[in-house]
């Protein structure tokens, strides 16, 4: 589970299929210090950036290999959770980037802004008529 505080954020997938998750070796990664502690293995630090960040940490330690597109994901995650790395980084979100894009992951497109066309302005210049001297 990736971003749940506990297993009744679920709802009715929950509820409809408890004897399942009771019989699960549930992961639980997250982000939020009001995490309940729920999963069989448990990954949560409030200090992380994003769910990404988390997860491009954990990724080498259970020897998964990123691809391009996962990569990509992950820099895709930390750039919104973080608004274009400008809130709530630290030197992990930035090795975290940094591995992703070393897996093959590109940056999000950041489409330049436009200079704003400025309305028209009218400059009336009067000129003053020349008296011959």
């Amino acid at each position: 589970m990736i971003g749940c505080q506990s297993l009744n954020e679920l709802g009715n997938l929950f509820i409809s299929n408890s004897q399942y998750f009771a019989q699960s070796q549930v992961i639980n990664i997250d982000n939020n210090p009001l995490n309940a502690y729920f999963g069989f293995a448990n990954v949560i630090d409030p200090q992380a950036s994003s769910l990404s960040e988390i997860v491009a940490h954990v990724f080498p330690s259970l020897t998964l290999s990123t691809d391009l597109d996962t990569s990509s994901n992950i820099i895709a995650g930390i750039y919104s959770a973080t608004n274009n790395l400008t809130t709530k980084v630290n030197p992990d979100t930035f090795m975290a980037v940094s591995q992703a894009i070393q897996s093959g992951g590109t940056l999000p497109s950041m489409q330049a802004q436009a200079p704003q066309p400025q309305p028209d302005t009218k400059i009336d210049y009067q000129v003053e008529p020349e008296i011959a001297a």
